[in-house]
């Protein structure tokens, strides 16, 4: 039968050869960022159900990217790419749109996804704190 002329190591091969570019990557990108690179998060997949972002964010903080880091590559460094001067930080005269989260995503990064409240340009749009 087909079945039996696969390898019965070959899933777990698989897995561990996907495992190793995993860990390359989060070598060359702890090498980038030692290096003085910024990164800036997102996906070319898109923020939907089959795509959970916080899987990405826990694997960058696994190659040793501190959560200033990881805060910097959602919030000022996405912003700086794309020519914002006016914001990615919260400070006077910067456009400021705050999201409050249940958590604290410095000791749980899947705070992220557990948004209570959100503010844009000065006006609640999400949410409701109690």
């Amino acid at each position: 039968s087909p079945a039996s002329s696969t390898p019965p190591d070959a899933p777990d091969a698989a897995i561990d050869a996907a495992l190793d570019r995993v860990a390359q990557a989060q070598g060359r990108l702890a090498a980038f960022v030692a290096a003085g690179g910024s990164v800036a998060f997102g996906s070319g997949f898109g923020w939907g159900t089959n795509f959970d972002p916080i899987v990405e964010l826990e694997l960058m903080e696994d190659a040793g990217l501190t959560f200033a880091d990881l805060l910097g590559a959602l919030t000022l460094e996405p912003a700086i790419r794309f020519g914002y001067d006016d914001r990615g930080a919260v400070e006077p005269g910067m456009v400021a749109d705050l999201v409050l989260l249940d958590g604290d995503p410095r000791v749980d990064l899947s705070a992220l996804d557990r948004v209570r409240w959100v503010m844009r340009g000065g006006v609640p749009v999400y949410g409701t704190v109690r």
